[in-house]
């Protein structure tokens, strides 16, 4: 080799080594921001029941990968204590149930994991709470499960925040907290999927139990609902109005029909959605144009759908809510103010937490009072898909005069659709029969059934009813198989 390409050898090589450095040197940056980028994983749990906090969940998770982060979107039913021995990032996004309880599908991780003493030291977390403050136990599981990762030693990223009813509110302040957070990355309103508003007609309403010890209970039959999309078990929210005679009768009575506010707006219009009842407690000094501007829309309230889509109409039952200021606000509204041939405006919440399965498998419903609603659609949808192996268990308090839909009951036992039907009447004698005692009674049946595949659909009052259920399933199945079947959703609740 001569002397001349022995140095164009070396050279090329030393030219080689400085490109290696400097690719080194060149990638080195990119690799830091990887591992950054690594370490920044976030998990999202949420704990939902009605469908629209894991709506929530997901698109925050779809946000939080477009930005750059690692993501992981997981129900709460599939968390447990073994997932908290590494350093996590963790985005609670959790709805409160009933009168404060935790969603059904939170209550392994309640019973598993919230009642251990966990080392979360190197656990860090936000707390997103669902609720609605007409409870007292306003968004109390948020509430449990921020104590309980404060004294296992989790850092907060920020206070724990609570959505009242879907109030935009504290969705914005959410937004607002995580942009402090991650300042690097801007996040968009995140958006819950609801169905817009359409407006339906009241064809029918019927009064279902004249001469009830109870308060009065309605069938209401809304026709024009082709704008309307549902399955059985999907829920109507009705924005709660006032009539066009409760506004006349407002503004004859506090003489304000010649308030110049409404010299741009029609007083109707400009009153449909308000409180008027907030009016009466204000000193008569007030304003009304300034208490018009405070004025906030009255609530929306649900009611469990009896109808299915095949019907053309959609069917409730409404049970009239009497208290010392008067009529409760939705059901004074549908059973009282709202006249014949009168329009309501409403939508369709989804309610997969209680949908059928399309399948043979046998079904046991059980329900009381308004709850029949639910599980008459149920009925309805299984009569359509031909399956009849049907199992109603119903309460009420008089046979005579509580059972409202009798002959449609007997209609579909006759026809083999509801081919048994069990009732619980607590005040037709002087002791008192409840479902979860007629629940009992049928222990060996209920227990064959479950063996054979059977589903449980409860629809009705939480208290007593559904909670008295509960204890009774436990003693009959044993607590394991209880939770097995709330893990195969086999036990599926719409109560209130």
């Amino acid at each position: 080799m001569t002397h001349a390409v022995l140095t164009v050898l070396i050279f090329l090589a030393i030219l080689f080594i400085f490109h290696g450095i400097f690719l080194l040197f060149l990638l080195r940056p990119q690799s830091k921001r990887n591992l950054a980028q690594n370490a920044d994983e976030y998990l999202i749990v949420y704990a939902s029941q009605s469908g629209q906090t894991e709506s929530f969940a997901l698109q925050t998770a779809q946000q939080l990968s477009a930005s750059g982060y690692v993501v992981q979107c997981l129900s709460i039913e599939q968390v447990n204590a073994a997932l908290f021995k590494r350093s996590l990032k963790i985005l609670w996004i959790v709805s409160t149930y009933g009168e404060g309880d935790a969603p059904d599908s939170a209550r392994s991780f309640v019973k598993n994991v919230m009642t251990k003493s966990l080392g979360l030291n190197d656990v860090e977390y936000a707390v997103l709470a669902f609720g609605d403050s007409h409870y007292a136990n306003f968004c109390k599981f948020g509430k449990q499960l921020d104590i309980w990762l404060t004294e296992n030693h989790a850092q907060a990223l920020f206070p724990m925040i609570c959505v009242d009813q879907l109030k935009p509110t504290g969705l914005t302040e959410w937004q607002t907290q995580l942009d402090l957070v991650l300042p690097q990355f801007s996040f968009q309103p995140v958006q819950l999927t609801q169905h817009p508003f359409h407006s339906v007609v009241l064809s029918e309403r019927h009064l279902l139990n004249q001469g009830s010890l109870g308060h009065p209970m309605y069938h209401l039959v809304f026709t024009q609902v082709e704008a309307l999309c549902w399955k059985s078990g999907d829920i109507l929210e009705i924005q709660c109005a006032n009539t066009d005679s409760q506004i006349k009768a407002f503004l004859a009575h506090f003489n304000l029909q010649n308030s110049s506010v409404f010299q741009a707006n029609h007083p109707i219009e400009l009153l449909r959605f308000k409180n008027l009842r907030s009016f009466d407690a204000m000193q008569h000094s007030t304003a009304f144009e300034q208490w018009l501007a405070q004025a906030e829309d009255l609530p929306i309230r649900e009611y469990s759908i009896a109808s299915i889509a095949s019907q053309n109409q959609i069917e409730l039952v409404v049970r009239r809510e009497v208290h010392q200021t008067g009529l409760g606000l939705g059901s004074g509204y549908l059973t009282h103010a709202l006249a014949l041939g009168e329009q309501i405006s409403c939508r369709v919440r989804s309610n997969p937490a209680f949908y059928l399965v399309q399948n043979d498998q046998p079904i046991i419903l059980i329900g009381n009072g308004s709850g029949i609603a639910g599980l008459m659609s149920h009925i309805r949808q299984r009569a359509e898909w031909s399956f009849q192996q049907n199992w109603l268990i119903y309460g009420e308090r008089q046979y005579q005069v509580d059972l409202g839909f009798a002959d449609q009951l007997n209609l579909w036992q006759q026809q083999s659709v509801l081919p048994q039907i069990d009732y619980a009447f607590s005040r037709d004698t002087d002791n008192q029969k409840y479902v979860q005692d007629c629940v009992l009674e049928k222990s060996a049946q209920l227990k064959q059934w479950i063996e054979q595949g059977a589903s449980i659909y409860i629809c009705g009052s939480l208290k007593g009813m559904a909670q008295g259920v509960e204890t009774v399933l436990i003693d009959i199945l044993g607590e394991n198989q209880f939770e097995q079947l709330i893990e195969q959703k086999r036990y599926l609740r719409d109560v209130y």
